[in-house]
């Protein structure tokens, strides 16, 4: 017997050379780092060896597979190779390639050369296994610029990585992280780190990986779990004792110091909470030898920092491949879910954001159930977070002190996702100190701040909604308001609550009236401690809510913060409406013609939106507020005029976009940061010109309050005013970052520029040159856009003088004829559909940085320079469109995307076999192209080739390289007979397939080497048959065979399949439906080859697939299956339901305790002809009341043709159902 090696080492063993050698070292370097490997050393050729070294391959986790110079030379190496892919195809054995003194090509002319050398019927499977390991991802190449040593030290990491995969899933990643920041400390010195955290996040697992990888290098190591209980029961000599053995006799301190500081000692602190018992153990490092090493772990920052570590490492959550792995191990015991299970898996893990405590609780909840028990888990999960999660999550928000715990709550309900500044004003006009407090929920790794947006993570903000609600129920009231039905209490059908009792409690409402089951009135005049208020729909921002307002002006809570009401219904807020406290006042899409009328306090207000407010006329009364920064009031199209702002020192941001009624714009206030005025009736800025306060913009802007780095720039918006056509002297606004008249069509010259300008936006305008100021005198400028300016004919010399320039976009310019000189450090360069003839080589030595070059639909360009090579950051060429380009010479050669569809070019160069990062090409409509140089099989898998349309194409090249989705040509070799095999075996893990319009005659059986296929359109095609293989693709969730008019028959489909897409398949006579799996949309429009009997059973048995598909719908609100057959002739088309039809469905007893949901039926007849590129869709209202009397709404359209389908034009009489 032969035990498991977790690698398998696989060469040609006769091979001395390296056998002594290079396969020497790679075994005792795996062996230093801990992974058992298999590997002979004994050069005989026997039968036990065989037999031992299957065993091996079966038992390994890894392979490394060592192609070497004579390894075609032996037929037990052959058949060790043959083994090692087998296994990799059925058991998921990881194959790592290594390419040993030769490249992949030259494996595959080996392969190409065994028929020579072999003449046994095992060669064809030899080559098919070469090819197949030789074209893995991830392979490894000698080279004499690198040492075997450095060579083995990639494959040992490389590998460990793979077996940390599937293993401790996301450790081996980030334990490289923590080496990293060990190897930044002198390891004479007493090193430490902090690892830091959620709970749940893995803080314990990797310090315990960490531990095990490092204990072994230290003379003594101990793991302190739960260190705050174990410190306190024990104390520091108790821990030492049980710990690190020391002996408790020994009771003079200084000989036990004087023991441990001669060691080097590893030591793991885990779970510290309280940084008072840490720091009195470690004694700062105190009795530590020099190497010794401390690695404490804690979910709060600041406990470290105390501790005084050295490095700090933020675990960060597992990415979505991990998380699913991990989840996928508990649930179902493997590391990739079923196809079937995919989608709900990925619910699963999109909930748990990487947190490996959850996915493994919720995986381990989901052993042994159904899909169906598995779908009322995520419903469950959705409503109710479960109680291992919060029990473990609680305990951090316990330690919490107690404003901590009111703004994190305040966060949670009302804040989440919302500007940090902002949160902090409104904070603090609640009388907390926010900074202080958001500060240390970010240490104690409750909120984060990212973009300048505080972000709660979807665990954690369960929890706190969960608290909210445990809170409510303590003391018999809402305290905050988590969704629409737990504010029924305040929205009667009839009268208003009068009680007060339990509502003066409330302090947030957050309602979303997308989904209220319910109509009425809404009062808050007991609500005197009310903070937040926030009523939107989430469905539709701008549909009115289903509320009502009561007659009494003073229903709006004096103690107000923000107030967020979108589709507000009144015209004005009311006379006594106290606003002296409130922050923030948004009413986008409101009815207001004016705000309260009259002087108000407005001393707080920071910020107002009126946005799309479309009847406001005036908002004179903001002038009267001395500390406001935003005003928003795009698309108020009746707004005529603006108040005079000049006296308001902290206005940073004003939105007047669209207002079309505003003719001029008053006095600018000296803090102004961003001005939008794009779309106004501005004719002129001659204002800006003759403000007193215009000289103060120039000030610094090193002194701007703001951790919003974007708000210290200033902003010039005027795109699309089209009546503008003179500015002022906009260079005395030195502190102008972004200027953007884009659409001002009027526009035609501009006399200078700020000289601190960073962007400009020029596009369709009037200029009929690049002013020359821009080119000697603004060099900051990192954008210019002057997209669609038809006037412009030629750029002006000097622009190699921008040398911050990176973006400059020139597309659509259809006079731009001659380029002379460009900006050297230009990363992305847009020439797209202008007029230029030639791309002069004098410009590549500039280019020299440029990641993008488009060049699309330039019809006059016929060709390209030699030495395109020397562009070595260029990533991405666009010459699509380009009629007259013929010829390429050469081409960069770290393209990754390389688009020439619809040129004139007859050949690509050979050295598109140089291209190693190309992964997009598109070819499509290259009329021209004959054939493929072969030079492609050097290529690494695409991800994408298109050759659709490339009418000449008439030669596959058998040597292509994968594609992850081929859109194929009907070329001249597909008519005259069937796709090369070669074509389905390197295709293999494609998941789409469109052999669209390819004039295939028939399907060939080949097509069963692409078991991994979901999307297969073979579309207009002229095949009879489909191959009953097609039933055996268990991944497939879609096929077309739309207009394939001489198909006759359809064989039984995969069961996974859920669109079948049939239409105008006009001979088809015989399908075989399995009614317990029909697809979801299941389409035979303009068939009119079915006989009447068929379509008749189909429709008997529609009832019986809507009753097969409700376990698998669960509770979801979904359609169950959609299908379209023509109408057989014996058919009543009688409608039995009109426009605004509805029924009414009375439950007994019995069936309330028992019902789950309704399957609802719906047949549709078709006039004549019927077309509407819309598609067809029928919305469904369903209301109820519950049990309580508390009323509910379900509302939903159902389509019927599955998204993303071309709708159809429908031939005669049809009928849908659902």
């Amino acid at each position: 017997m032969v035990d498991g090696k977790e690698v398998y080492i696989s060469f040609n063993r006769w091979e001395d050379t390296i056998r002594h050698s290079f396969v020497s070292h790679l075994s005792a370097e795996f062996q230093r780092k801990g992974v058992s490997v298999f590997a002979s050393e004994d050069s005989a050729s026997d039968d036990r060896f065989a037999e031992e070294s299957d065993a091996a391959i079966a038992k390994a986790r890894v392979s490394v597979v060592i192609f070497s110079e004579n390894f075609a030379s032996s037929k037990g190496c052959l058949n060790e190779f043959l083994k090692v892919s087998k296994c990799r195809r059925s058991k998921g054995l990881v194959v790592v390639p290594v390419f040993y003194g030769l490249t992949n090509s030259i494996v595959k002319k080996h392969c190409l050369e065994l028929k020579k050398m072999y003449p046994d019927d095992k060669v064809d499977e030899w080559r098919n296994a070469l090819w197949d390991i030789a074209d893995l991802r991830g392979g490894h190449v000698s080279s004499h610029k690198r040492s075997d040593s450095e060579l083995v030290e990639k494959i040992v990491a490389d590998v460990r990585q793979k077996l940390d995969r599937r293993g401790r899933i996301g450790v081996y990643s980030r334990l490289t992280k923590i080496e990293y920041l060990l190897c930044k400390q002198p390891g004479c010195i007493i090193r430490s780190l902090g690892i830091w955290g959620m709970a749940g996040i893995g803080k314990t697992t990797l310090a315990r990986a960490a531990y095990d990888q490092l204990s072994r290098d230290f003379e003594a190591s101990c793991f302190i779990e739960d260190f705050d209980r174990e410190f306190q029961e024990k104390g520091f000599f108790g821990l030492l004792e049980k710990q690190l053995g020391v002996n408790p006799q020994v009771t003079r301190l200084s000989i036990l110091l004087k023991t441990l500081r001669s060691k080097r000692i590893l030591l793991v602190l885990d779970d510290v909470r309280k940084p008072l018992g840490a720091t009195s153990f470690l004694c700062e490092f105190d009795w530590l030898g020099p190497g010794s090493l401390i690695i404490v772990t804690s979910q709060d920052k600041q406990v470290l920092v105390q501790c005084q570590v050295n490095e700090i490492y933020k675990v960060q959550g597992l990415n979505k491949h991990e998380s699913l792995q991990l989840f996928s191990r508990c649930a179902f015991g493997k590391d990739v879910p079923d196809q079937n299970l995919l989608e709900l898996s990925m619910k699963f893990v999109d909930y748990a954001n990487g947190n490996p405590l959850a996915l493994s609780i919720c995986g381990k909840n989901l052993k042994g159930k159904t899909p169906l028990d598995m779908k009322s888990v995520v419903l469950e999960l959705k409503r109710h977070l479960s109680d291992k999660i919060f029990v473990k999550l609680k305990s951090s928000y316990d330690a919490l002190s107690v404003s901590e715990k009111e703004i994190f709550l305040d966060i949670v309900f009302t804040f989440r996702g919302a500007n940090v500044d902002n949160v902090m004003q409104s904070l603090a006009g609640c009388g907390f100190f926010p900074r202080v407090g958001i500060e240390a929920l970010v240490d104690k790794s409750f909120v984060t701040v990212s973009e300048n947006r505080v972000q709660v993570n979807n665990l954690i903000y369960d929890v706190g909604l969960k608290i909210i609600n445990d809170q409510s129920d303590e003391i018999g009231m809402c305290y905050r308001f988590v969704d629409a039905s737990n504010s029924q209490s305040l929205i009667e059908h009839k009268e208003i609550r009068e009680s007060e009792q339990g509502y003066e409690d409330v302090k947030a409402i957050n309602l979303d009236t997308s989904n209220l089951p319910f109509k009425g009135h809404i009062a808050f005049q007991h609500m005197y401690n009310l903070r937040y208020l926030t009523i939107y729909s989430s469905i539709n921002p701008t549909k009115d809510p289903d509320l009502f307002l009561p007659g009494d002006p003073q229903f709006l809570p004096p103690e107000l913060r923000l107030l967020h009401w979108t589709c507000y219904p009144l015209h004005s807020f009311p006379q006594n409406f106290g606003v002296q406290y409130l922050v923030e006042l948004n009413m986008p899409c409101s009815k207001l013609k004016k705000l309260w009328g009259g002087t108000k306090n407005l001393e707080v207000l920071k910020r107002i939106t009126l946005s799309c407010s479309v009847q406001l006329l005036n908002v004179d009364e903001l002038q009267y507020s001395p500390n406001i920064e935003k005003i928003d009031l795009k698309g108020c199209l009746e707004l005529q005029s603006f108040p005079d702002t000049g006296q308001l020192q902290h206005l940073r941001i004003v939105d007047l976009s669209t207002c079309k009624k505003i003719k001029s714009f008053p006095k600018v206030p000296p803090s102004i940061r961003k001005l939008h005025l794009q779309g106004t009736g501005i004719r002129d800025l001659s204002s800006l010109n003759h403000s007193s306060e215009s000289q103060r913009l120039t000030r610094k802007l090193e002194n701007v309050s703001s951790s919003n780095q974007d708000h210290r720039k200033q902003v010039l918006k005027l795109k699309d005013s089209s009546h503008l056509g003179s500015l002022p002297d906009i260079v005395i606004f030195e502190s102008l970052e972004v200027l953007d008249f884009s659409g001002c069509s009027e526009l035609e010259d501009i006399q200078g520029f700020p000289q601190n300008l960073k962007r400009l936006y020029l596009a369709k305008t009037a200029i009929k040159e690049v002013p020359s100021s821009l080119c000697h005198h603004i060099s900051k400028l990192v954008k210019l856009d002057m997209e669609n300016c038809e006037r412009l004919r030629d750029l002006p010399m000097g622009m190699s003088n921008m040398k911050y320039l990176a973006v400059l976009k020139l597309s659509g310019c259809s006079n731009l004829e001659n380029i002379k000189e460009l900006p050297r450090n230009l990363k992305e360069l847009y020439l797209a559909g202008t007029a230029v003839k030639e791309f002069p080589s004098t410009l590549l030595e500039t280019l020299s940085e440029v990641v993008l070059l488009d060049l699309e639909n330039c019809k006059k360009l016929q060709g390209l320079p030699t030495g395109m090579s020397k562009l070595e950051f260029l990533v991405t060429l666009k010459l699509s469109g380009c009629s007259k380009l013929e010829i390429i010479v050469d081409l960069p050669l770290n393209l990754i995307e390389l688009y020439l569809a619809g040129t004139a070019i007859r050949e690509l160069p050979p050295s598109i076999g140089d291209l190693a990062l190309l992964d997009t090409l598109d070819l499509k409509n290259c009329n021209r192209l004959r054939h493929l140089p072969m030079e492609m099989h050097n290529l690494n898998p695409l991800k994408v080739l298109d050759l659709s349309n490339c009418s000449e194409l008439e030669v596959f090249t058998s040597s292509l390289p994968k594609v992850r989705e081929l859109r194929p040509a009907p070329t001249v070799m597909l008519l005259r007979s069937k796709l090369p095999f070669c074509f389905f075996i390197f295709y293999e893990h494609r998941v789409t397939l469109s052999l669209y319009k390819a004039r295939l005659q028939y399907i060939p059986e080949e097509i069963r080497w692409m078991p991994s296929l979901k999307t297969l359109d073979l579309s207009r095609n002229g095949f009879t048959e489909v191959p009953v293989s097609i039933k055996d693709f268990s991944k497939l969730l879609s096929l077309r065979l739309r207009y394939c008019e001489n198909l006759r028959s359809l064989p039984q489909l995969p069961r996974s399949l859920q669109l079948l897409n049939a239409h105008g398949c006009s001979s088809l006579q015989l399908i075989t439906p399995d009614f317990k799996q029909l697809p979801r949309y299941y389409t035979f429009s303009n068939c009119f080859g079915l006989p009447s009997h068929m379509v008749s059973e189909v429709l008997a048995n529609a009832p019986a697939i809507v009753e097969c598909r409700k376990p698998q719908q669960g509770l979801e609100n979904a359609l169950a299956c959609s299908f379209c057959l023509p109408s057989p002739t014996s058919r009543d088309s009688k409608l039995y339901l009109q426009p605004g039809s509805s029924t009414m469905i009375i439950l007994n007893p019995k069936t309330r305790s028992t019902l789950v949901g309704f399957a609802i039926l719906v047949e549709v007849s078709f006039s004549k002809d019927f077309h509407d590129t819309a598609g067809l869709g029928f919305r469904c209202v369903c209301r109820w009341n519950d049990k309580k009397g508390h009323a509910h709404k379900r509302d939903n359209i159902f389509h019927c043709w599955a998204p993303g389908e071309v709708v159809p034009k429908i031939n005669d009489d049809h009928m849908r159902c659902m």
